[in-house]
């Protein structure tokens, strides 16, 4: 018997373009939205009829190699992160050996039937009574990892859905309005490879995102963790076959990470344009997403349903400010407008934007001063997160120097009904190439302008 050494398992996240048929586990035809697993376990073959045929379903998963993709891909096709036109890896550095959960239903029905321990059937037609019944099944997965913005933006795009976009080497990960239809458009399998021989590594299939967040401090880089949920758990998969005949890619990209000590980061006092350099001691985002599920008469899910997001977060500066700008007083009187007064209704709340940029080349602006923001992206792998924030709540404390703790909601400034002013978050993003770095997510526009 062998040993298996966690420190050899690999994984890999991969992305289909959907929305699927979650009831469709046909295999063997031409089907662009059938499930990418069935419920034993194999993975579903289609493709286009093509010479050579452009393939759906699950077989296509961690696949190396795609049709060569120029713009959006079609519904039912995998999505990685593209090295070439018709290159992609999966590969994900998680940190420690996180698995799954299968989320199985455990029924028990105690009944008054003179017995001193319920009973379970014994698989024959005369003695099958029992007190307890397997329901349905949920599998979920919780992973945490070092992101590049190759690896961001595929995990981002299962939670953001229609927020992702890409124009040429743009990308970008936003919080939309209105629209977003409740079939998840962008739905992920998730693979542990635990060998390269042996059908005994896992997949969660067609999972979506009910949360996502990202967190840095002094001491660690910028970290994204997120949950999953599935349709069903694949326990025997056989890593050197199971990709279209291949081996399941397991290659990460080792692009540019991000530590919190490479950011400039700058927050307004209001609504005001103007945003002020900032030296920050930690800052977190946490989005969370009701996730909702059909199961009829069958133990895996016939739906899959996404609903409204919520964001909060919190971010660490001195408790003085800097120069002029952003101290404990200020902070708290545009904290304090939550109060009702004749002045000042209950209902008007004056937001605050946040940016955090990783820029090759630093934002102008000295610490206190007014930042010059950027109106694009300028290198490559530069990332940049801002935020339209309600200060929901300032906490005091500090090692040595006096810090403020300011907790936030996000939340979409509207300058109408539909219309978005400043978005709650937006994530962008600068690929290494245009043409060889396309994904494949819908939309054709990716503009940086709040």
């Amino acid at each position: 018997m062998a040993i298996h050494a966690l420190w050899d398992d690999q994984y890999a996240f991969s992305v289909r373009k959907g929305p699927l048929d979650w009831t469709d586990q046909t295999t063997g035809g031409t089907a662009t939205d059938a499930v990418s697993h069935q419920d034993d376990g194999d993975a579903t073959q289609h493709d286009d009829g093509a010479t050579p045929p452009v393939e759906f379903g699950g077989d296509q998963h961690f696949a190396a190699t795609r049709p060569a993709v120029t713009g959006s891909v079609a519904l039912g096709r995998v999505i990685g992160m593209p090295t070439s036109t018709t290159a992609v890896n999966f590969g994900m550095p998680v940190t420690g050996n996180p698995d799954f959960a299968s989320g199985v239903e455990i029924i028990e029905t105690p009944v008054a039937d003179g017995q001193v321990v319920g009973r379970v059937g014994g698989g024959a037609a005369g003695n099958d009574q029992s007190n307890i019944f397997r329901g349905g099944s949920s599998p979920t997965f919780s992973m945490e990892f070092v992101p590049t913005v190759q690896s961001l933006m595929l995990v981002g795009s299962t939670f953001f859905q229609e927020g992702t976009a890409q124009e040429a080497d743009k990308l970008q990960l936003r919080t939309v309005a209105a629209g977003q239809v409740s079939d998840p458009l962008y739905v992920a399998s998730v693979l542990r490879k635990m060998s390269t021989s042996a059908a005994d590594s896992r997949i969660l299939s067609d999972c979506v995102a009910n949360s996502f967040s990202l967190s840095a401090d002094r001491s660690t880089p910028l970290t994204c963790s997120a949950d999953f949920t599935g349709r069903v758990l694949v326990t025997d998969y056989n890593a050197s076959t199971g990709a279209a005949g291949s081996a399941a890619d397991t290659t990460i990209d080792i692009g540019r990470n991000y530590a919190l000590h490479d950011c400039k980061a700058a927050i307004s006092e209001g609504t005001a344009a103007t945003q002020y350099v900032i030296p920050v001691d930690a800052f977190s985002l946490n989005g969370s997403m009701e996730t909702g599920y059909t199961f009829y008469n069958q133990t895996t899910p016939q739906s899959i349903l996404t609903g409204p997001q919520s964001w909060e977060g919190s971010i660490t500066i001195p408790l003085a400010g800097r120069g002029s700008q952003l101290s404990n007083i200020a902070m708290s009187r545009i904290l304090s407008q939550l109060g009702s007064n004749s002045a000042s209704p209950s209902g008007t709340v004056t937001p605050i934007h946040i940016s955090l940029y990783w820029s090759a080349t630093p934002n102008a602006g000295d610490i206190g001063a007014a930042i010059t923001q950027p109106s694009s992206l300028a290198a490559v792998r530069d990332l940049h997160i801002r935020l339209c924030c309600v200060i929901t709540d300032i906490s005091v404390g500090g090692d040595s120097e006096a810090t403020q703790t300011l907790s936030f909601r996000c939340l979409n400034q509207m300058t109408s009904v539909s219309d978005v002013a400043r978005n709650a978050v937006s994530i962008d993003m600068k690929a290494d190439h245009a043409a060889n770095n396309m994904f494949g997510f819908t939309g054709a526009s990716a503009t940086y302008g709040m």
